[in-house]
């Protein structure tokens, strides 16, 4: 299995870019946030989904493991295959479709291209439990960082958002309790967080 790959950055398209390993390139599909994030002829690291199909294989690059770790999420959805996962992580960051998944905003993923009512509310159904059960509160007023005040949904969802993203609980708790959250949105929380971790 291919974790990642070092190297440098040999050409980019909207969809995939080559990256020189010195004596082999090889191509990366990609989203088109990360695409637009690469310079050529810089030297990179990139996390690596290698995807083996009866007649081909592709290598799909991320920038994060949080990024790749989503992917891998959105691939088990029946319905959604690598390319559609693409097109959602090419609208928006793990984090935002983390937040769009839990609070259930069927509108938000169908504004992704080639993602319609029926794959949303497979997206919904299938991964909300599944980020549901990664991120169960057991302590919400320690893990918030608020004792003695129940946290409000933008503060548990962005817990849950955080968890899901491959965050571990301490180091959650660890920054929530270095901000003060208690009158920010969940995208406050999350942007805040994110610059921290």
């Amino acid at each position: 299995m291919i974790d990642f790959l070092k190297g440098r950055i040999e050409s980019i398209s909207a969809e995939a870019f080559i990256i020189d390993l010195g004596s082999i390139g090889f191509e990366i599909c990609c989203s088109a946030k990360t695409a637009g994030a690469l310079k050529q002829a810089e030297e990179r690291h990139v996390y690596i989904h290698l995807l083996i199909k009866e007649d081909d294989m592709q290598l799909f690059g991320f920038l994060s493991k949080e990024e790749r770790h989503m992917f891998r999420l959105l691939i088990t959805v029946s319905g959604i295959g690598p390319k559609a996962a693409v097109a959602i992580l090419s609208t928006y960051v793990p984090g935002e479709l983390a937040m769009h998944i839990v609070r259930e905003n069927q509108d938000a993923l169908t504004n992704v291209r080639g993602i319609g009512k029926k794959n949303a509310g497979r997206l919904i159904l299938e991964l909300k439990d599944k980020i549901n059960k990664m991120s169960k509160l057991t302590d919400a007023g320690i893990i918030l960082g608020s004792a003695g005040q129940e946290p409000t949904n933008e503060q548990e969802e962005a817990y849950s958002a955080l968890l899901v993203l491959g965050y571990s609980d301490r180091d959650i708790r660890r920054v929530l309790t270095q901000l003060d959250i208690k009158d920010m949105s969940i995208e406050q929380i999350l942007k805040e967080a994110l610059k921290i971790l």
